[in-house]
């Protein structure tokens, strides 16, 4: 004879596991959720540096590229070091024989690109006139070695 068994539905230990899982993936998902619309806070402003930093990489570049001799005679790259550098190019100006004197440097944690017309007769470059702008706010300056947390601290930066 054979007993039938009419069984239907779940054993305990099965709703138990899928109730598990089910609740593991409701918590990951919750968590994930948190994640992101934390960050939407946080998201735009990096954005927005990483935004300069490449508008200010591509205009330094394409500054480079142009570099000539300097309408004084000057060689092509003036001057090179941890905190500036300093070149001549045509780039920005209107004749294209006219060779602005770039400089970047970096000061209280911030890039700047100083430009000065040369002015005169014979064409020399008065520094005193040089125009400032500022281009990019850094979060650390640890030039030309590697970033550390003291190196960090004494550059002024809190996050570090």
């Amino acid at each position: 004879m054979f007993i039938h068994s009419s069984r239907r539905g779940f054993t305990l230990i099965e709703t138990l596991v899928t109730i598990a899982i089910f609740g593991t993936v409701i918590v990951a998902a919750g968590d994930l959720l948190r994640v992101i619309f934390a960050s939407t806070t946080t998201n735009p402003a990096a954005l927005n540096a990483v935004d300069q930093a490449q508008s200010a990489a591509s205009l330094f570049v394409n500054q480079v590229r142009d570099g000539s001799y300097g309408n004084d005679g000057s060689f092509p790259l003036n001057q090179a070091s941890t905190s500036q550098i300093i070149f001549f190019s045509p780039f920005g100006s209107s004749d294209p024989t006219t060779m602005y004197r770039y400089r970047y440097f970096i000061s209280t944690s911030t890039l700047y690109e100083g430009v000065t017309v040369p002015s005169g007769s014979p064409l020399s470059y008065n520094t005193a006139n040089e125009k400032l702008s500022a281009l990019v706010r850094l979060r650390s300056v640890c030039l030309p070695a590697p970033c550390t947390a003291d190196a960090a601290r004494r550059s002024g930066d809190p996050k570090r």
